[in-house]
C-alpha cells in the first residue's frame, strides 16, 4: 500500500518521502516501545504520520491500551515536529464485513483522533461500500489482510484524506484493471470527502 500511495502522490506532481515502522501483530504501544520506531520518528521532520492500531485492539470494548499507545506515539511525533499532522487509518476489519465491527472501530478511532487532535481516514467505510457494490471482487487475501485491490482502495482513501484531493483526478492504476481502479477511486472520493 505505501508503494501505491507513493506512486499516486508522484503522479499528482508532488514530491514525497515515505518510511514506516511496522511489526506484524504489534499494537501501537508495542511499536512505541520499539527503538526503531522512536528513531524513525526522530530522524525526520514528518509532515504527516499515519497511525493504525492492531485490528483486535481497535475493536476491544476497553481501548485503554489503544489510547495509551496513540498518546505516547503522538507526543513523540509532535515533540520532534509540532506541525506534524496525525492521520488515523480506520481500516477494514475482517473479510466477513461485520457492520457492527466497522462501526465500533470507527467510533474508537474517532475518540482517539479527538483526544490527540488527529484526523480519521475512513478506509474501512470504503471497504464496506466497495464490497456491497462489487461483491465479486476480493478485498482480502485472508481474514484481514488486503488484496492488491484492498491496498489500492486504502491508498486512494489516504490520498484523499492527506492531500485533500480526489484520487480520481490521478491516472495511476498500479497493476489493476483500470475499471476496477476507477471504481475504487470513485468510492474513496465519496467516502473520504
Amino acid at each position: 500500500m505505501p508503494f501505491i500511495f507513493q506512486k499516486m502522490v508522484e503522479k499528482s506532481k508532488r514530491e514525497i518521502y515515505i518510511d514506516s515502522a511496522t511489526k506484524p501483530g504489534a499494537s501501537l504501544l508495542e511499536l512505541y516501545n520499539e527503538n526503531e520506531t522512536l528513531e524513525k520518528i526522530k530522524n525526520e521532520k514528518w509532515d504527516y504520520v499515519v497511525i493504525q492500531e492492531r485490528t483486535i485492539k481497535a475493536l476491544q470494548e476497553n481501548i485503554a491500551e489503544f489510547k495509551e499507545g496513540a498518546i505516547k506515539l503522538v507526543n513523540a511525533i509532535l515533540k520532534n515536529n509540532g506541525t506534524t499532522k496525525i492521520i488515523y487509518n480506520a481500516c477494514g476489519v475482517h473479510r466477513d464485513f461485520d457492520l457492527k465491527e466497522y462501526e465500533i472501530t470507527n467510533n474508537h478511532y474517532k475518540q482517539i483522533a479527538e483526544l490527540t487532535n488527529g484526523q480519521v481516514c475512513f478506509s474501512g467505510k470504503a471497504f464496506i461500500h466497495f464490497h456491497y457494490s462489487f461483491p465479486e471482487i476480493e478485498l482480502y487475501e485472508d481474514k484481514q489482510h488486503p488484496t492488491i485491490v484492498g491496498a489500492y482502495l486504502t491508498a486512494c482513501c489516504l490520498f484523499n484524506t492527506i492531500l485533500n484531493q480526489k484520487s480520481s483526478e490521478i491516472i495511476y492504476y498500479d497493476v489493476l484493471n483500470p475499471e476496477i481502479a476507477i471504481n475504487a477511486q470513485k468510492i474513496a472520493d465519496e467516502v473520504c470527502k
